[in-house]
């Protein structure tokens, strides 16, 4: 047998009389007598609230004040996520009893509806917040917290609305819609979370009350167009976007005064819209096709952790020689091998290019200043293939690829592994492509010294099928110093290192 709790009869009585919302399933009279706080433990005739939700009988509420003192008309099939049971004035505030958790602040559920006061607390049951779903409310001031439940705020969600403390924003916010805090008076610091990807068109323009630091997401992709238009007293000398930014759009900072400098870590679409700035590029940065203009500094940097490797940047170097590596471009295939020249002067963007390491020293950093950015790759006809490059980790089919200082031939690397899935070359790198009619299963290495006919010595000593010997004829391991027989193939030469 099933026995139902029956509420209790005083507490009925009551209510009836002062005409409050009574839950039917715990007996309790709602909010009465209380103010709405963020985790309430109403007496035992009352509701118990966690996270604005009841824990004894699951209804779900929020709180508002107006400046009439009285409630608002919602919109006939409004859709909070859960059913209304009550909706009325507890005390001077206003109180919407669900039949369940509220999920979400319906579009333009209190829009222009004259709330007022402080505290306005977004139930932490909430995951969305609609479109204009406060906007046009100036009477409301003090701080606001979005809570980590909510996920996206939509267009216009606050703005036009008052507040003249702090705003905190949800760890789980993934994208900021369109204006939804322009015009507000927020003051103090303004952190975007690592969760959030976008921001909209106009998010947080005219939001002039911002007096404090502004961090970034981590995680960025899109900061729309006159986002953070006229917030002329935050505190931002220095800004860095993240590596994962894709695009700014036009005039995002616009009047921001403050901003001294600022660092890319990638090359977005609209980088041309930020006048001073400085890129600092790896391979994990996102580089757009569409990225134009000129860049005070920028630099690349990676590991070469073995003598030779590939690359191509989207702007020019100017060698000088003192360079910890060297730059080469194909002359020709011949053979099992692939014939270099070194080249020297000025290396024009998009020109794809091998690159050996001079030295004990791994970490390259290729680096240039007032440096005009060309996203467009030249590739460079070498026999039948083509010397091609990119900006972006691919797939390729065909052709040859550097491994272990080896070209090795793509097509009989997978015969080889026919398990492997993808065979691909990373970003800002470069690659022989097309279909060849050379068996050799790999290229060794040779750099050709046009001016003599014969093999760069100092290339040659760092070449991976070199082998040296004293004049003793003993193998060694790796030139000394003194003289040394250096020997490739059916080749000799007398080298002295002082």
């Amino acid at each position: 047998m099933k026995i139902r709790k029956v509420p209790n009869i005083r507490s009925i009585i009551l209510c009836m009389l002062l005409s409050l919302p009574m839950c039917m399933v715990c007996g309790s009279n709602a909010m009465k007598g209380q103010k709405y706080s963020q985790t309430a433990s109403c007496d035992k005739n009352g509701h118990s609230l966690k996270d604005d939700v009841c824990q004894r009988c699951g209804h779900g509420f929020f709180s508002y004040r107006t400046k009439n003192g009285k409630i608002i008309t919602l919109a006939k099939n409004i859709d909070f996520g859960a059913n209304i049971v009550s909706h009325s004035v507890v005390n001077g505030e206003c109180t919407i009893e669900c039949d369940g958790p509220i999920t979400k602040i319906p579009d333009n559920a209190f829009s222009s509806k004259g709330l007022k006061g402080e505290l306005l607390r977004i139930p932490r049951t909430v995951t969305y917040i609609g479109t204009k779903a406060f906007y046009n409310n100036k009477d409301l001031y003090g701080f606001l917290i979005i809570p980590n439940s909510v996920t996206e705020i939509g267009e216009r969600a606050f703005c036009m609305c008052g507040f003249n403390g702090s705003l905190t924003l949800s760890d789980n916010l993934t994208k900021i819609g369109n204006s939804a805090f322009s015009d507000c008076r927020f003051t103090g610091n303004l952190t975007i979370p690592n969760s959030v990807t976008e921001i909209g068109t106009y998010a947080f323009k005219n939001c002039v009350g911002f007096n404090g630091k502004l961090t970034l997401s981590d995680n960025l992709k899109t900061i729309g167009e006159s986002a953070f238009y006229n917030c002329n007293k935050l505190q931002a000398q220095i800004i860095t976007f993240p590596a994962t930014l894709e695009k700014i759009g036009t005039d995002a900072f616009y009047r921001v005064t403050s901003i001294k400098s600022v660092k890319f870590q990638s090359l977005p679409q609209g980088i041309n819209n930020i006048k001073q700035k400085d890129v600092i590029l790896n391979d994990a940065s996102f580089i757009s096709d569409q990225a134009t203009g000129t860049v005070n500094n920028i630099s690349y940097s990676r590991t070469i952790t073995l003598t030779w490797g590939t690359l191509v940047l989207p702007y020019s170097l100017t060698l000088t020689g003192n360079e910890p590596y060297s730059l080469y471009a194909i002359e020709s295939i011949s053979k099992d091998e692939l014939v270099l020249s070194r080249l020297n002067g000025k290396v024009a963007a998009g020109t794809p290019c091998m690159v050996k390491r001079n030295g004990e020293q791994e970490e390259m950093t290729f680096t240039a200043n007032n440096a005009t950015l060309n996203m467009t790759i030249q590739p460079i006809a070498v026999n039948e293939l083509n010397f091609q490059g990119t900006y972006h980790a691919k797939e390729v089919t065909d052709g040859y690829i550097i491994r272990n200082g080896l070209l090795w031939d793509v097509a009989k690397l997978k015969e080889a592994s026919p398990e492997t899935e993808a065979i691909m070359v990373g970003p800002f790198r470069s690659w022989l492509d097309g279909t060849t009619t050379n068996s050799a299963a790999k290229l060794s290495i040779r750099v050709d010294d046009s001016a003599t006919g014969i093999d760069n010595p100092i290339s040659s000593l760092n070449a991976d099928d070199v082998e040296y010997y004293d004049l003793n004829g003993r193998r060694l391991t790796a030139p000394q110093q003194g003289i040394n027989i250096m020997k490739r193939g059916n080749k000799t030469m007398k080298v002295i290192i002082k």
